[in-house]
């Protein structure tokens, strides 16, 4: 990054946190929601995506949020990569002096490389040993991912993993961070607990309160001893509350957003099932749908992405510090 998009980059969180104004400075676009995965905490790959945006809407929407002041787009789905037109896409954004980030299952990614090499930040899933991955994500999604970040890796792509943490892979960060050691990338994590679209399905699955603190002190001591782990102690200092939600300022709708596969902009995934509420950048156009978004209530949440932007816009000190770090 250079030091003109850092000083604008400033300029804008000064805006968003002191004169109350919203910026996208960061933005999710969930290029679709159809999935080739079938992971057992996730209904994603039963939807239907029927009104999924088009090339050109997709560009619209890229460069209405640009012109607003995006300065980071994450990639997501579903399963990004299924999109035929996602170099496009990814091309498009590149165009709009945007870092791209991109969350993947890998399943595609040696297959498509050339299409995503240009990508800032790839995201691949990984939750644990091959059994346990397999177990969680379907069987031979190990293998895939693992390819996958080999592939990248290959292609000096940075890459990180994103780990969600259940009862099944709860003893699995030692395997995950001799492999983040082996093969150079870094690592998140965040508990299943409301993690996807439906969670009627999470009972089996959610850790008790004293795993996820076992699970976090853990983190804290891997972070101490220079392991490769990218969250931060503000997301841990979260983490420990377990399960009930710490009250923070919340910046979504404000200084982040997400645009779903069929033009609806809505601050976070938490308000998925209540989308219907907010506009639809196709119908009445992206820079309208995200300015007019309606005031909503949050109980809080533990997605690791939101805590990490909420810490940061906040200016929480650690927090800041450690983002700056995981850019490089």
């Amino acid at each position: 990054m250079s030091l003109k998009n850092n000083i604008q980059d400033a300029l804008k969180l000064f805006k968003i946190r002191f004169m109350n104004r919203k910026i996208p400075l960061i933005t999710t676009l969930a290029v679709t929601l159809r999935c080739n995965a079938n992971c057992i905490y996730c209904d994603a790959s039963n939807l239907n995506d029927s009104e999924e945006m088009s090339l050109d809407e997709i560009k619209d929407c890229i460069s209405s949020f640009a012109s607003m002041g995006a300065r980071k787009i994450g990639l997501a789905g579903g399963e990004p990569l299924l999109r035929k037109d996602i170099g496009e896409i990814v091309s498009y954004c590149k165009m709009h002096n945007l870092l791209v980030t991109m969350s993947t299952n890998g399943f595609l990614v040696p297959k498509k490389l050339d299409e995503i090499r240009y990508v800032d930040l790839l995201i691949v899933s990984l939750d644990g040993e091959e059994e346990i991955h397999d177990r969680l994500r379907g069987k031979g999604s190990h293998k895939k991912a693992i390819d996958a970040i080999e592939a990248a890796k290959e292609a000096d792509m940075k890459v990180w993993t994103e780990t969600v943490i259940t009862k099944n892979n709860i003893n699995s960060l030692d395997y995950i961070l001799d492999k983040a050691y082996e093969m150079k990338f870094m690592t998140i994590y965040e508990p299943v607990e409301r993690f996807l679209f439906f969670d009627d399905k999470l009972d089996d699955l959610v850790p008790s309160p004293e795993e996820l603190r076992n699970f976090s002190l853990k983190l804290r001591n891997a972070k101490k001893n220079k392991r490769n782990v990218a969250v931060s102690n503000s997301f841990l200092d979260v983490m420990d509350k377990w399960p009930h939600y710490p009250k923070i300022k919340c910046w979504a709708g404000i200084g982040y957003g997400i645009i779903l596969s069929d033009g609806k902009v809505i601050p976070c995934v938490e308000k998925l099932n209540h989308s219907k509420e907010f506009l639809n950048g196709r119908e009445v156009g992206f820079k309208k749908a995200f300015y007019e978004m309606p005031d909503f209530s949050c109980e809080g949440c533990f997605r690791n992405c939101y805590n990490e932007y909420n810490a940061f816009m906040n200016l929480k000190t650690e927090a800041v510090i450690n983002s700056l770090k995981n850019m490089k």
